[in-house]
């Protein structure tokens, strides 16, 4: 029999109008896994949302950590990531009565869910253009679940959709529904044949309840100290150092986190004039706010806003108007299609038509090789996800190891505004399939990462070290 050869499809966004469907979700945390001794596979345990759990697998072999959602999520979820090739182990519970707007496919959530859950599931990889790759079988919370394997084209390692092999469960267990997904790049030409052997070795994957003791998370983010040159607020000053000063209140909002519009709006979507307002006392930097409420937690509608001169909407207050209102105040862009996943790699596609006069962004995938993010950055989350998830980097420490830690400020995700974002040789993690690259202005150069850059100008607080 002739192996099937994968056709990737031409990039494409997932809205179909210039104000869509909401561009969806969310944040990271790390926390230390502890490895089993003894098992013929490797093994981590981890605590998500109310259980602590232990994975264990050969799809662990080489990752050392879960990288979690933030506190205060409607739904839990963890990520652990490798790169060359890259390799995700993903958990998410959607809690009975919850709706995963990041998977939209497994919510809502409700017993007797899962069939209809994994069918729509497997109904958005066939619009994706998946080859189907079988019903691979995993023991979940003790039971064995028949779930499906595909092989996809998707952007996890750059701007070129890469060959990618996933096999993804539903089961429901802990009062919920549970997505295990679990990937790897195969990479060219993108066989059938080529992508079975992968989903084998990745199929042998289970969770029980319970482990051996899961070690405490990374330190909570603290605007007050983790920002250098911070206020008390969180914001960060302007200099005389060359720093730019912070970006200007939108010329849009009417109100604080623009209020006004906002809670007419609701009141018409809604029946209720609900507020907008700061995440936080503290989810301000350089002028950016995050602002609720958080449509994906049932807090508040999307309300949709046409930033001036733009030709593309964005919905408040959904992770993707944060980055892009930040890219459109600090360099000028104006927003584009693109989900989270896509605010990244969607820059050059879109460019073209509409901003044909603006700078010439560069996309950095996150692979270990190139620069690090310096503040200012955006970050895309989530390639293997429906959606997935955006965040504009406001500091980092990054060791000469090329270990640490990136501080984001996001919507939609986090309850205050801000997340962090794990580091390892070089390389980010984050929650929902973790961080698949960043947009950076070339006019904001800073040293750091095993590739040396120009001098930095502009933001340059809190840069992580230069190789040596």
């Amino acid at each position: 029999m002739n192996a099937r050869r994968l056709r990737l499809p031409e990039r494409r966004t997932l809205w179909p109008a210039v104000i869509a469907a909401p561009l969806l979700l969310m944040g990271s945390f790390a926390t230390p896994v502890l490895a089993l001794p003894g098992t013929a596979a490797p093994a981590m345990s981890l605590t998500l949302g109310s259980s602590t759990l232990t994975v264990q697998g050969t799809a662990l072999e080489g990752l050392s950590q879960f990288d979690l959602g933030p506190a205060g999520m409607n739904v839990a979820t963890a990520s652990a990531t490798a790169r060359d090739p890259y390799r995700e182990v993903t958990l998410t519970e959607v809690p009975y009565g919850a709706f995963d707007e990041d998977d939209p496919a497994i919510g809502p959530s409700y017993p007797g869910a899962a069939p209809r859950a994994r069918a729509a599931l497997e109904a958005f990889r066939e619009s994706q253009q998946a080859v189907g790759l079988g019903n691979p079988q995993a023991t979940l919370f003790g039971t064995p679940v028949t779930g499906a394997a595909n092989l996809v084209g998707l952007d996890v390692d750059g701007p070129t959709p890469t060959p990618t092999a996933i096999a993804e469960w539903v089961t429901e267990a802990q009062g919920g529904l549970w997505l295990i997904r679990v990937a790897e790049a195969v990479g060219s030409p993108g066989t059938e044949a080529q992508a079975s052997p992968v989903v084998a070795q990745l199929a042998d994957i289970t969770v029980t309840v319970g482990g051996s003791g899961a070690g405490a998370g990374l330190p909570q983010y603290e605007p007050s100290t983790a920002v250098e040159g911070s206020t008390e607020n969180g914001a960060a000053p302007a200099t005389s150092s060359g720093d730019p000063p912070p970006v200007p209140t939108p010329s849009w909002w009417s109100g604080t986190c623009d209020t006004n519009v906002y809670s007419a709006a609701a009141a018409v979507l809604v029946g209720q004039a609900l507020p907008a307002y700061p995440l936080s006392a503290d989810a301000t930097w350089d002028g950016l706010t995050a602002c609720g409420p958080r449509p994906d937690y049932g807090e508040g509608p999307d309300v949709g806003v046409l930033f001036p001169g733009a030709q593309w909407g964005v919905l408040e207050w959904e992770c993707v108007e944060l980055s892009m209102r930040w890219m459109y105040e600090e360099w000028g862009v104006e927003p584009y299609p693109a989900n989270g996943s896509d605010v990244v790699w969607n820059y050059a596609t879109f460019q073209s038509q509409y901003n044909p006069t603006g700078p010439a962004l560069t996309a950095i995938a996150n692979n270990g090789d190139g620069p690090m993010p310096v503040p200012g950055d955006v970050l895309s989350y989530g390639a293997t996800s429906t959606a997935g998830h955006t965040s504009v980097v406001a500091a980092t420490s990054i060791d000469s190891d090329g270990d640490g830690t990136v501080t984001v400020l996001e919507q939609n995700a986090s309850a205050t505004g801000w997340d962090t974002v794990s580091v390892n040789d070089w390389v980010l993690g984050g929650f929902d399939g973790g961080v698949t690259g960043w947009l950076h202005d070339p006019a904001l150069q800073a040293n750091g990462g095993p590739v040396q850059l120009a001098p930095a100008q502009g933001r340059s607080r809190a840069l992580p070290p230069a190789s040596s």
